[in-house]
C-alpha cells in the first residue's frame, strides 16, 4: 500500500456508501483520536459533501492533535466530547456518521448507540469480510456469512 492508500480507500468507502444511501455523508464524529482516525479525518475533510463535527476522545492531547490537523487540513475545529458524553453528543452535534476509530473491544458500545440515536451510520476501519462493522438500521450488524 501507498503512504495515500488510506486517504483513497475512505474515499472510496464514503462513494460506495454515497451511492447506497444518498444522505450519507454531512455531519460526521469520529470516536477515538489514535493513529487510525488520521486516515478517516483526512478522507472526510476532503470530501465537499461530509465535515467533521466533534471528535470523543478521553485523552485531550490527542483530541488537539486532531483539532491541530483539522486546521492545518482548512477545517474548523470542532468540541471535543468525552465517552460518557457520547450519546449527548450525537444529540447536540447532530451526528450523521460515526467512524469508530477506537480499540476494537469497544465498538459496539459507540456503534448501538449511534444506530438507537436516529440510524447514524458507523464505520469501523478494520473491517473484516466475515464480521462487517459497518452498519445501517435496515441491515442485520453482522450478516450470515459466518
Amino acid at each position: 500500500m501507498t503512504p495515500h492508500s488510506g486517504t483513497f480507500l475512505v474515499s472510496y468507502i464514503l462513494s460506495l456508501l454515497m451511492a447506497q444511501q444518498p444522505r450519507f455523508g454531512g455531519r460526521i464524529a469520529v470516536v477515538g483520536c489514535g493513529s487510525r482516525a488520521a486516515m478517516f479525518v483526512r478522507g472526510v475533510v476532503a470530501r465537499p459533501s461530509s465535515q467533521i463535527v466533534a471528535l470523543c476522545e478521553p485523552n485531550a492531547v490527542r483530541a488537539q492533535y486532531y483539532n491541530d490537523l483539522l486546521t492545518e487540513l482548512g477545517a474548523p475545529t470542532v468540541e471535543v466530547y468525552k465517552p460518557e458524553q457520547y450519546e449527548e453528543m450525537l444529540k447536540t452535534e447532530r451526528v450523521e456518521a460515526v467512524v469508530v476509530t477506537c480499540i476494537d473491544a469497544l465498538h459496539d458500545q459507540y456503534i448501538i448507540p449511534a444506530l438507537n440515536a436516529g440510524g447514524a451510520l458507523s464505520i469501523c476501519p478494520e473491517q473484516h469480510a466475515n464480521a462487517p462493522c459497518s452498519t445501517r438500521p435496515d441491515r442485520k450488524a453482522n450478516d450470515d456469512r459466518r
